[in-house]
């Protein structure tokens, strides 16, 4: 919802709470339709766990918890193509 002013504005039931949870709202974090996938995007990178790979995307910040992972299916407004 937007205000007077088109600035977001947040329900109280639907504001997201969080630091990566408001980025990804802000940005339209989303499960891509076309092409443009985190897998393509230069800003996305990989950690290597003991048994598992954690991809992060480097605009958002690198952290060791859960909530900072992303999908390699989804895509934001700040897709930029691999180079």
């Amino acid at each position: 919802m937007k205000d007077l002013f088109g600035n977001e504005t947040y329900e109280a039931s639907e504001k997201p709470t969080g630091k990566y949870k408001i980025f990804r709202f802000i940005n339209k974090y989303r499960v891509s339709e076309n092409n443009k996938k985190c897998k393509n995007c230069k800003h996305c990178t990989g950690i290597k766990g003991n048994s598992k790979n954690y991809y992060k995307c480097l605009l958002q910040g690198v952290s060791s918890c859960a909530s900072s992972d992303i999908s390699l299916r989804n895509v934001c407004d700040l897709w930029e193509r691999e180079e």
